[in-house]
């Protein structure tokens, strides 16, 4: 029997302060013919990004 394998994940449902970033376990995707998967270490969200993720949309 296969194991599904997970990864965590960082998510935004809204806008506003970091509190709403919500971590969440997601299972690791398997790449289809003709795609390979990318093994990440690391992430960041950059000093840029941030003020993205408060503003409302127009």
């Amino acid at each position: 029997m296969d194991t599904i394998r997970m990864r965590k994940v960082a998510r935004i449902y809204e806008y506003g302060s970091p509190q709403v970033i919500q971590v969440e376990d997601q299972p690791v995707p398997i790449p289809l013919q003709g795609e390979v998967l990318v093994r990440m270490k690391l992430a960041s969200v950059n000093f840029f990004g941030y003020p993205n993720a408060q503003r409302r949309s127009r």
